[in-house]
């Protein structure tokens, strides 16, 4: 079995000794194709479709991995953004008197319960996984 790096020389061998012709090209590419389904373990379709060469669920893979790495983000970012809230809001300090004064890690003042920074931090998570969902189902 040839290596990616065999058959991409061989794209460019024909390419550098004169103008291919379109089923050169096509027969170069669908091994090509070919050869990266069998190293991900996705079996072709060359013998359904020889047209096509495989590049159909070549172009499934891909799609399901955009899908996989979309939803990691549709995920995280609410997550990583309730956090930021969190540590923005949380007291690190304060005076304790009659009107109690904390301030956070940067030194403004914020409100002393803790809780409400909590809620505050899960409030915007669900702020930004809502719009990241809508934004999703918008484009469809």
């Amino acid at each position: 079995m040839k290596s990616d790096d065999d058959i991409r020389r061989e794209l460019r061998g024909l390419l550098a000794d004169c103008e291919p012709t379109a089923g050169q090209l096509m027969a170069a590419r669908a091994r090509l194709d070919s050869h990266i389904l069998q190293s991900a373990g996705v079996e072709s379709d060359r013998g359904r479709n020889s047209a096509v060469g495989g590049t159909r669920q070549l172009g499934r893979v891909a799609l399901t991995a955009r899908r996989a790495l979309m939803a990691a983000f549709k995920v995280g970012i609410p997550i990583i953004a309730g956090f930021v809230v969190v540590v923005l809001l949380i007291p690190a300090g304060g005076v304790d008197s009659d009107i109690p004064r904390c301030q956070s890690v940067l030194g403004y003042r914020v409100p002393c319960d803790v809780w409400l920074s909590l809620v505050a931090g899960a409030a915007m998570s669900g702020v930004v996984g809502l719009a990241l969902w809508l934004n999703g189902r918008r484009k469809r």
